[in-house]
C-alpha cells in the first residue's frame, strides 16, 4: 500500500493559516496537521487521540 504524500506546510502559509483561524477547532486542526507531518504523533500514547479530539470538539 502507498501512502499519500503529506508534505511539511511552509512556516509562511502555516502562520498564515493560524491567523486566518476563527475557532479553537481550526486551530487545533492546523497545529495537528502540521505537527503530525512531522512525526510527533507516530508513537503517541495511549489516551492521547482522545484527548485532542476532545480539545478540538471544544469552541
Amino acid at each position: 500500500m502507498k501512502l499519500e504524500p503529506n508534505p511539511i506546510t511552509p512556516a509562511n502559509q502555516f502562520h498564515a493559516a493560524l491567523l486566518a483561524a476563527t475557532t479553537k477547532r481550526e486551530i487545533v486542526d492546523i497545529m495537528y496537521k502540521q505537527l503530525s507531518t512531522q512525526g510527533a504523533f507516530s508513537d503517541m500514547p495511549d489516551g492521547l487521540f482522545d484527548k485532542l479530539q476532545k480539545v478540538r470538539g471544544q469552541n
